[in-house]
């Protein structure tokens, strides 16, 4: 959809008080990534605007093997 349509930098990582991808308070903590990355993937307004092909990814993700592996392993 053209860089308008496109996340930027600060839509993932924050623009003020940035934090390590290691602190656990991070938005891109590998904990706390599908949470961050469902903010957008799993709006509904998104989703139909910019027409995503698997909307429900975001939510199955936590039930494939790869959630359930960074849950339980991190």
């Amino acid at each position: 959809m053209g860089p308008s349509g496109a996340a930027g930098c600060a839509d993932c990582h924050g623009s003020h008080a940035i934090l390590s991808v290691t602190n656990v308070n991070s938005a891109v903590y590998k904990m706390n990534l599908p949470a961050t990355c469902a903010s957008c993937h799993s709006n509904p307004g998104l989703t139909k605007e910019y027409q995503m092909k698997y909307p429900e990814a975001a939510a199955q993700y936590m039930d494939s093997i790869h959630g359930r592996a960074l849950l339980k392993m991190g």
